[in-house]
Formats: structure tokens, sequence, C-alpha cells
């Protein structure tokens, strides 16, 4: 898949696609692992490149009810990604946020704790106002930027599982923020593993996707 954006993406960055051999190695070994994301897809880590960018593979299968609900969708990172959509297609959507508004959606503080496999959002009593929103479609070659300033949220095609390779920065924020209609005072969300045979029925598409990149 060596589209402009694939190129683009990858560079000449060798221990990118030295993280992605070892997946694949990983993958033949069956020592992989990944955990169910709040926004509904499930992640596996790939590891830190030399400019200690972290890498992952987020997967989106087909029909999955994963997820904390399209309620909490819109969100801001602590950190600057790239996404490269590997498979499929998705819908990005970046929002124009007037922070400090008296009206609007709800902020909250999120707070991940990976070793506990869990994530916490804490409201603020504070509101955001979305002024403008900007989809925007990626299909498979193309891939998207954000930084710690960029509110989104991104959808997917129900009937089809949707692959990308993350590539982000260390935290530049002290929290990740979402805009939620409306909801309790604090919300928790469990990161259980994913089911074995969940992982394996996409191990060969997560291979024979990851061939093409390296």
């Amino acid at each position: 898949m060596k589209t402009p954006d694939a190129r683009m993406f990858l560079g000449d960055r060798s221990t990118t696609a030295n993280l992605l051999s070892q997946l694949l190695a990983d993958v033949q070994r069956d020592e992989l692992s990944a955990y169910w994301h709040p926004f509904g897809f499930f992640r596996v880590e790939l590891g830190e490149d030399t400019d200690q960018m972290r890498h992952a593979i987020h997967v989106w299968p087909h029909h999955s009810n994963e997820g904390q609900g399209d309620n909490f969708s819109i969100h801001r990172h602590p950190w600057r990604l790239e996404s490269f959509i590997i498979s499929g297609s998705l819908t990005n959507t970046v929002y124009n946020v007037e922070m400090g508004s008296t009206t609007g959606r709800r902020v909250y503080l999120s707070e991940v704790k990976v070793q506990h496999g869990s994530s916490h959002l804490t409201e603020t009593g504070e509101f955001g106002k979305v002024l403008d929103v900007t989809p925007t479609v990626q299909d498979a070659g193309t891939f998207y930027s954000l930084t710690e300033f960029d509110f989104h949220s991104t959808t997917v095609p129900p009937d089809s599982t949707t692959i990308t390779l993350i590539r982000r920065s260390h935290p530049v924020a002290p929290h990740g923020v979402i805009l939620a209609n409306d909801g309790p005072e604090k919300v928790d969300f469990e990161r259980r593993a994913v089911e074995p045979a969940v992982l394996m029925a996409h191990i060969e598409m997560i291979r024979e996707k990851l061939r093409t990149l390296i």
C-alpha cells in the first residue's frame, strides 16, 4: 500500500518498519495481547521508536458493540497523534469548540490507569460550545494528524472492519478532555482484555495488511 500518504506517514523511519516486523513475529508466535478501548476499538501496543513516538494498532471489528457510547465520543487527546488507515475506512470529524462557555456540552477530564486496565472521566462543571463541525472520510492508504488542541470524534461503518496504525507523542497536556451532552459526575470504563477468539479471528487480517507496509 505504497500510496503518497503511506510514504509520507512512514517516511524513512526504519524503526517503524522494525516495530511492524516485531508485531508480525509476535503474531506468528501467538504472543499478541490487546484490550478494548472506550471508543469501540481494540488496541494492540507496538512500542516506541527512536523519536520517542509510541505506536499501536487499532481494530474496529464489524458489528462491534464495545465502547462507552456516542455521548462521550467528542474528545481531545493530551498528545499529538497521527493515524494511518490500513484497512477499511473511517470518518474523522474535527470540532471547533469554545471552551469556558456558559452553555453547550459538559466538560470531562479523562484519566487512564493502564496498569489497572481502566479509564475514568470526571465532570468539571464547565462547558464547551461546539461552533462548527468538519467531517472527513478517510479511506485505506490515507492518514490524518491531530494536535493536543484538536477536538475530534471517529466513526466507522458498522458492516466492515477498520484497522489503523497510530503514532503518538508522549503526553504534552495533563489530561485528555471529553465533551458530553449529559452524564453523571464520574464515568468509569474497564479496559478489559480482548477475548482470544476475537483476537485470533483478526490476526490474519492484521498480518496481511501489515505486510503491505514493510
